[in-house]
């Protein structure tokens, strides 16, 4: 039980790929996830991510926009482009304004972001609701 909420398990838990360059937020956000039932795989942000990613082969993505190797924009830009990776829903996950993060989505191509504010527990409610809805 997670803040009074029970967590969602499943047999067959839906893969989350979590891209920062904060080791901190990928340790953080990835065992809290995990609590809600998601397998977590989380990447430092390389140029052999899309590879490793391929390999994990994740239902949803979240990509930090702001990193000094291979920024967000980058690699979302690569992902689109990508054989194996065109159709796995990406969103922006960062700490940057809602309106200039509205405007990388747009420029990048990218279903949408989350705020790094956002608690755990919306997160994991928005990108189930995501995979199943949208």
């Amino acid at each position: 039980m997670i803040n009074g909420m029970k967590a969602e398990v499943s047999a067959n838990p839906l893969k989350l790929a979590i891209i920062d360059d904060c080791k901190t937020i990928r340790l953080v956000t990835s065992k809290n996830m995990e609590s809600f039932g998601w397998q977590v795989k989380s990447f430092q942000s390389d140029f052999g991510v899309v590879i490793k990613l391929k390999d994990f082969n994740p239902d949803i993505i979240l990509v930090d926009v702001e990193m000094p190797r291979l920024n967000g924009k980058g690699l979302a830009r690569a992902l689109r482009k990508s054989y194996c990776l065109p159709d796995t829903p990406t969103y922006f996950y960062s700490s940057l304004d809602p309106q200039e993060l509205e405007k990388q989505v747009h420029l990048s191509g990218l279903d949408g972001f989350f705020s790094k504010k956002t608690s755990y527990q919306q997160l994991n409610t928005a990108l189930r609701w995501r995979l199943t809805f949208a």
